[in-house]
């Protein structure tokens, strides 16, 4: 291949209960989703499923080589640079790709609240271990 890999996870945790009550337009609805709850009620425990798609690149021994080197020895100016542009944008081309049937969200940094940051990413890969 090509040296990229796609991982798809399912991450599974006990549901919150149902939802509350809403605002419904007419009795027939309303009456929908009373039964509804009175069934969720009565059945096993409830799981909601969070899926994680991951985009991993291993380039090849001889290109990694020549990337690190470029790092360590100072290679051309530029050329680093380069190779980071072209990783960002197959990374865009794949995005769109998958975008076009999947709605997607990156896992990134949001504030966590006591002036810090907290990593969406690096808490799934602690997930993922734990």
């Amino acid at each position: 291949g090509d040296g990229w890999v796609l991982n798809c996870d399912a991450v599974r945790a006990p549901a919150a209960g149902y939802a509350g009550p809403g605002a419904f337009p007419d009795r027939t609805t309303r009456l929908i989703d009373e039964v509804r709850r009175a069934r969720y009620a009565h059945e096993t425990p409830h799981y909601v499923t969070r899926s994680v798609l991951t985009l991993t690149w291993f380039p090849a021994p001889d290109a990694a080589g020549k990337t690190a080197a470029l790092f360590l020895e100072g290679g051309k100016p530029g050329s680093a640079a380069q190779q980071v542009a072209r990783f960002k944008e197959r990374i865009r081309e794949i995005e769109g790709r998958l975008a076009a049937f999947l709605e997607l969200h990156r896992l990134g940094d949001r504030p966590d609240g006591a002036g810090g940051l907290e990593s969406e990413l690096l808490g799934y890969l602690e997930e993922c271990v734990s």
